[in-house]
């Protein structure tokens, strides 16, 4: 079978192209399928699965291509089964982000590409099918560039907008916050040449001074952890609930016991208490500068603007540190419970050492 592009477009069903771009299809679809589910973000995903997808479709057709092999040797069925199999697995990738009805035509659109295989020899002609798919393919694609699908559901990478410190990493809010602050200071020092911006200025400063609470919000978090290790109530912290699960129930007291135990070695009211004075120390004084600004702006003291907003940025950039004692704090209170599971593991292994020595 020839690999290389014919003369005349409409030969492409009697080469091995037709043969690549299903192989393509089917790989990069089934990759991308399970690595979007293990990669938080939208982009690594896809490009790994278009990677992975056409090195082994080259590689396919390269060695259908050294073996005189064609899809169509297969016999009609087999390709139609195949045509069915990339049919859903497009539906399923595509529905989630442009919507069921352009999904739903694109994998029509590759059904019926898939006709053109080579022997199968469909009682329609293929110009026909050629153009059938174009239109139907064109078709999805308007509606998808036009959203006319169904609404978009954001990828995995995008937080909600409604509580976007939960999907982010320790350290990460606080910088975004930090950064926004710098972009509002940038922002300032243009005032001079542009003055009609001072109204999206104090709208910008205003929309972060919301923001600057998250630590509060991560605190109370921490707080109610503690409270559950506290009292003994391990199976109401959602890191500890499926453990406890497999842990044997005449354990499970011994192990709240233990991790009291520690919590009260650890003193760790005591170090909820000065977290928590200098979270709200340090975001007042965030609230307050940000505040300052934007009286300072509409006083038109541009000078005193950006050194207000210089120091909230200072202030913030303090809060990435508490931010990161909250999750660490927060990783030792659950690390006792591993503490707890390597010393039973240790004794369980003394005690076989024992028993084989007797």
């Amino acid at each position: 079978m020839p690999l290389y592009l014919p003369d005349d477009f409409w030969l492409l069903a009697d080469s091995l192209w037709t043969d690549f771009v299903i192989s393509f299809t089917l790989f990069t679809s089934v990759c991308y399928a399970v690595l979007s589910r293990r990669l938080n973000h939208h982009r690594p995903a896809a490009a790994a699965s278009t990677a992975i997808g056409l090195a082994l479709s080259l590689s396919l057709t390269f060695w259908q291509s050294a073996n005189n092999f064609s899809l169509a040797d297969l016999g009609p069925l087999a390709v139609s089964f195949a045509a069915v199999v990339i049919a859903v697995v497009i539906f399923g990738v595509f529905r989630q982000v442009v919507g069921s009805l352009p999904a739903a035509m694109l994998s029509f659109g590759v059904c019926l590409v898939t006709a053109l295989s080579p022997g199968l020899n469909p009682p329609i002609s293929h110009d026909l099918i050629a153009l059938v798919a174009f239109l139907i393919v064109a078709a999805a694609l308007y509606m998808v560039l036009t959203n006319h699908g169904q609404p978009r559901i954001y990828p995995q990478s995008t937080p909600p907008q409604s509580s976007p410190d939960k999907q982010r990493q320790p350290a990460q809010l606080s910088a975004s916050i930090e950064k926004q602050i710098c972009q509002a200071e940038q922002n300032s020092t243009r005032l001079e040449n542009d003055p009609q911006n001072i109204g999206q200025l104090q709208r910008q400063i205003e929309d972060i001074l919301p923001k600057t609470s998250a630590l509060t919000d991560q605190m109370a978090r921490l707080r109610k952890q503690a409270a559950f290790v506290k009292n003994g109530q391990l199976q109401r912290i959602k890191k500890l609930r499926m453990r406890l699960m497999r842990t044997p129930p005449e354990q499970r007291a011994a192990v709240a016991a233990n991790m009291k135990k520690a919590y009260k070695e650890l003193k760790f009211d005591d170090r909820i208490e000065r977290l928590d004075y200098a979270v709200a120390e340090t975001e007042k004084r965030v609230r307050d500068c940000l505040n300052r600004s934007i009286q300072l702006l509409n006083a038109g003291d541009t000078a005193g603007l950006i050194r207000m907003l210089d120091r909230a940025r200072r202030l913030q950039r303090h809060n990435q540190k508490l931010e990161t004692v909250i999750e660490r704090s927060k990783e030792k209170l659950i690390g006792q419970y591993d503490q707890f599971e390597q010393s039973q593991s240790r004794n369980y292994t003394k005690q076989e050492i024992k028993g084989d020595n007797r």
